[in-house]
C-alpha cells in the first residue's frame, strides 16, 4: 500500500509539473483594443563610413522627412506575470494610453514580462506590439530571466529582436567589442534633411551583482551595475554621434532599468534640505517633479557611467524604472535623472504599501526638431 501511495504521489507530481511547464499562464488581452496604429514613422537601417546607422524619421505623404514633433511613450515595470487579471488590467490601461496619445515610438524600461514559464507571455506581448504597428524599444530589467523556469536574457533578446517593429538588437559593433549585456543599442531620431535630432541609447543594467564582482569591489551583494565595456561602448557611441555631417551637436537620452548611484545622491541632497518639487537645493540640484517614497535601489558599486555622461557632453537625461513608487525628476549636475512612471498592477505600488492611491501610469517625451524635449509623468 505504501509503495502504491508513493507511486501515485510521484505520478501526480510529474503530471503537475508537466502542466506547469507546458501550459503556462498567458496574458489576458482584449483583442478589440489591439488596433493597428496609423503611423507616419519610417525605420532606416544603413551602413555608413562611420558604422551602422539605425534611425526613425517622421515622413509626409510623399515620403519626405519632416520636423513634426516626435512623441515617445515609456512604460516601466509592467510585471506581466502569472497574475492574469492584474496583467490584463495593465495591458488594458497601456492600450488605452497608446490609443489616446498616438505615439511615434514606445519604450519599455525593464521588468516587462516576468515570473516563471513566461515564454508564452513574452511571445503574446510581442505579437500584440506587432499588431499595433508601432515601433518599440525594450530593455531588460532585473526580473527578466531571474527565474530558472523563465526565458533567459539571451532568449528574450533573440525572441523580441526577431519582430519587425521591435528595434532591440545586439549592436554588431558592441558584439564585436565583446560588450557585456543583452540589448545595448542605439536608435536615432531624424529631422528634415536627414540630420539627427536626438539619439536614444539603451543599456542592459543587469540583474544582481555577481559574487565575484561583489568580492572584487568589496560590496555586500545587491543589484548589478553598468560594466566597463558598456561604458567604453557608450563613449564610442557619443564620439560618433556628430560624424554624420551634422550642423549642430547631437544630444542623446539614455534608458536603463536599475538607477545609477547618482539618483541616490540627488535624492539625498533634496531630502536633506527638505526641498519640494519646483525648488532648487543650495548646490544647484533642481527638484523638478514627483515624489520619492522609497530609497534608491541602485548598485552598491559605482562604475563611473555618470562621469562618462558628464565627460561626453551629449546625454541630457537618464530614464530608469525599478523603484516602483518613485516618480521624481531631478536635475543633478546638469543631467536630468528621471524615474519613469510605474505601469504594472501585479507588483507593489503606493496602495499596497499603504501610502496612497495606485500610482500606475507612463511617461511622455516629446522631442522637437531642434532636439529640445518636453517631459511629463502621467497617471492612468
Amino acid at each position: 500500500m505504501t509503495i502504491i501511495l508513493c507511486v501515485s504521489v510521484l505520478c501526480a507530481a510529474i503530471v503537475g509539473l508537466s502542466i506547469y511547464f507546458w501550459m503556462p499562464i498567458g496574458l489576458k488581452i482584449d483583442k478589440s483594443k489591439v488596433l493597428k496604429h496609423q503611423t507616419d514613422v519610417v525605420f532606416y537601417d544603413r551602413n555608413t563610413g562611420y558604422g551602422r546607422y539605425r534611425a526613425l524619421g517622421k515622413v509626409d505623404g510623399e515620403g519626405n522627412l519632416t520636423d513634426e514633433p516626435f512623441k515617445i511613450l515609456t512604460f516601466t515595470d509592467m510585471h506581466l506575470d502569472t497574475y492574469r487579471k492584474k496583467g490584463g488590467d495593465t495591458i488594458s490601461h497601456m492600450l488605452d494610453a497608446v490609443h489616446a496619445e498616438q505615439p511615434d515610438l514606445i519604450i519599455f524600461t525593464g521588468d516587462i514580462v516576468t515570473s516563471s514559464t513566461n515564454w508564452l507571455r513574452a511571445r503574446q506581448f510581442a505579437d500584440m506590439m506587432e499588431n499595433l504597428g508601432i515601433y518599440w524599444c525594450p530593455i531588460l530589467g532585473n526580473h527578466e530571466g531571474d527565474n530558472w523556469t523563465a526565458l533567459t536574457r539571451e532568449k528574450y533578446l533573440k525572441l523580441w529582436s526577431s519582430y519587425a517593429y521591435c528595434l532591440m538588437e545586439n549592436d554588431p559593433d558592441a558584439v564585436a567589442a565583446q560588450v557585456w549585456g543583452n540589448g545595448n543599442y542605439v536608435v536615432n531620431l531624424l529631422k528634415s534633411g536627414g540630420e539627427v535630432r536626438k539619439s536614444l541609447i539603451f543599456l542592459d543594467s543587469g540583474n544582481e551583482i555577481s559574487q565575484e564582482d561583489a568580492k572584487k569591489y568589496n560590496v555586500s551583494g545587491g543589484y548589478d551595475y553598468l560594466k566597463p565595456s558598456q561604458i567604453e561602448w557608450y563613449r564610442g557611441v557619443v564620439a560618433n554621434l556628430n560624424a554624420y555631417e551634422q550642423t549642430e551637436p547631437v544630444t542623446s537620452l539614455m534608458y536603463i532599468h536599475i538607477p545609477l548611484p547618482e539618483y541616490a545622491d540627488a535624492q539625498a541632497i533634496v531630502q536633506s534640505e527638505n526641498r519640494t518639487p519646483g525648488q532648487t537645493a543650495s548646490d544647484g540640484t533642481e527638484y523638478i517633479f514627483g515624489n520619492a517614497y522609497e530609497s534608491v535601489a541602485c548598485s552598491r558599486h559605482n562604475s563611473g557611467m555618470f562621469d562618462a555622461i558628464l565627460q561626453g557632453g551629449s546625454t541630457q537625461a537618464v530614464f530608469c524604472g525599478h523603484d516602483h513608487i518613485n516618480n521624481t525628476i531631478i536635475r543633478y549636475q546638469g543631467i536630468l535623472l528621471v524615474y519613469n512612471q510605474k505601469s504594472g498592477y501585479s507588483s507593489y505600488d503606493l496602495k499596497t504599501k499603504g501610502l496612497g492611491e495606485p500610482n500606475q501610469g507612463y511617461t511622455v517625451t516629446v522631442v522637437r526638431h531642434n532636439g529640445m524635449f518636453d517631459l511629463s509623468n502621467v497617471l492612468y
